[in-house]
């Protein structure tokens, strides 16, 4: 008996959406329960890794591993690799229930360049509805990141990196000195990247760049972003302007704040 009117229920649940479906939600709505007029949005526990054979991704995964933090990995350069879709990156968990598939996204850089306009759109989406954050791994500062042009590049070889106001206050506040970068062999180039100012925020578009980790720029008085967000209109993006790797000390002093950022 219970099941027979657990049954009826279900089927009145379902033809009421159909109807309002069919013809419109405003006719229905004063008689449908709220429920029935708002999706729930469930988020796996599930990190996707977009990698491509790079220093990067394989240093994320590697912490991951580390943090036993529960990652799927697609491998761009595959021929037969998966396609980024939104019916990939969520479904329906049930008749209320709309699921993300995965916390956060890492990827090689901001626009990998064997994704898709239509796959780049997808993550877009999904990042925005479901609040998801993304980390580009290794980054070439321009406008598309909110930030400026390179003002130094080389070798991080020796540099100090420090934790600034903005940093300490999201999730790198467990550090409590400066970051030294590795230089064990003065012959070999260790660590590569950019140092770069972040662009004043976009109030009319909605964009912004805040610099969470800075180093001081060679020659000057001023200090360049090595980590920080972009955000861009509600879509949030981690940056890092160097390469990383799993091995290196600044890995292992930066990578909690990253994971703490990155899955919130």
């Amino acid at each position: 008996m219970w099941k027979s009117g657990w049954l009826s229920r279900r089927l009145f649940a379902t033809a009421l959406v159909v109807a309002c479906t069919s013809i419109g939600w405003g006719i229905c709505a004063p008689q449908a329960s709220a429920q029935l007029l708002t999706l729930a949005r469930r988020v796996n526990l599930n990190v996707l890794v977009l990698s491509a054979g790079d220093v990067g991704t394989d240093m994320v995964k590697a912490g991951l591993r580390e943090g036993g933090v529960p990652f799927t990995e697609i491998n761009l350069n595959a021929a037969n690799r998966q396609k980024i879709t939104d019916a990939f990156l969520a479904d329906a968990a049930s008749l209320f229930v709309k699921r993300g598939k995965f916390q956060a996204i890492v990827t090689p850089n901001e626009a990998p360049s064997a994704l898709s306009a239509a796959e780049k759109a997808s993550l877009d989406k999904y990042q925005r509805e479901f609040k998801v954050r993304r980390l580009s791994t290794y980054v070439w500062p321009s406008i598309a990141i909110g930030l400026n042009g390179p003002t130094w590049s080389g070798p991080f070889d020796g540099f100090t990196a420090n934790v600034n106001a903005a940093g300490k206050a999201s999730s790198f506040g467990y550090l409590n000195g400066p970051v030294p970068f590795d230089n064990n062999d003065p012959a070999i180039s260790e660590t590569y990247g950019y140092l770069a100012l972040p662009l004043p925020a976009d109030t009319v578009n909605k964009r912004s760049f805040t610099s969470l980790v800075d180093v001081p720029i060679p020659l000057t008085t001023a200090s360049g972003t090595l980590l920080g967000v972009w955000n861009d209109n509600g879509r949030e993006e981690m940056v890092i302007t160097c390469a990383i790797n799993q091995y290196q000390f600044q890995q292992q002093a930066l990578f909690q704040g990253i994971l703490n950022w990155l899955t919130y």
